[in-house]
Formats: structure tokens, C-alpha cells, sequence
């Protein structure tokens, strides 16, 4: 099971712990109703989270980060600005269909 949730290193380390505590949770309810003898996921070890708080960046830097986008990769800039503006989080912004995108 820990060698499962190590191959997929491609989702977040916090996507990665939650799906860790659920199954916990689950496997718990199960050893609770009788229905195993022990609980495999809670052997796992809980990987340490970086809970630093979200920067928000001031008008300025917004501003020179645009700039900077704009001058050294123009293709970039609606993906800055929509970083910027839509709330996104990074896995929602990564899976957006630029096709569907009107520019």
C-alpha cells in the first residue's frame, strides 16, 4: 500500500495525506465492526506538511509579475493572469482546456 501511494508522487504531497487519513478512517470502521483484524494504513507514516500560510501578492508585485510575463514569454500572460484573478488552485489551473478559453 506504501509503495502505491510512492508511485504516484504525481498528485500533491496534501492530496497524497488525505487520501491516506481516509482510507485510515475507513479501515478503522471496519477493524471497529469486526470485519478485519488490523488496520494496514495506519502503519504508514504521516509525511510532514509545509502549513506555511497562501502569499498574496500586493498590487506591485502583481503588477511586475505581469510585466516580466508580458516581456520575456508573451504566450504566457493569460496563464499569469487568470493565476492571478481566478483564484485557481494550481492543480485546478493546470487542468484547464486552453481550447475552451476565448481569448
Amino acid at each position: 500500500m506504501h509503495s502505491a501511494m510512492s508511485r504516484n508522487a504525481l498528485l500533491p504531497l496534501r492530496t497524497r495525506t488525505n487520501y491516506l487519513v481516509n482510507l485510515t478512517t475507513i479501515l478503522n470502521f471496519a477493524v471497529g465492526k469486526g470485519c478485519r483484524s488490523d488496520n494496514l494504513a495506519a502503519r504508514i507514516d504521516r509525511p510532514i506538511l509545509d502549513d506555511r500560510p497562501v502569499g498574496i501578492l500586493t498590487v506591485e508585485q502583481a503588477s511586475g509579475l505581469l510585466c516580466v510575463a508580458k516581456e520575456s514569454d508573451p504566450e504566457m500572460l493569460p496563464a499569469v493572469m487568470i493565476g492571478l484573478l481566478a483564484g485557481l488552485r494550481r492543480s485546478e489551473s493546470f487542468d484547464l482546456d486552453w481550447s475552451e478559453i476565448d481569448f
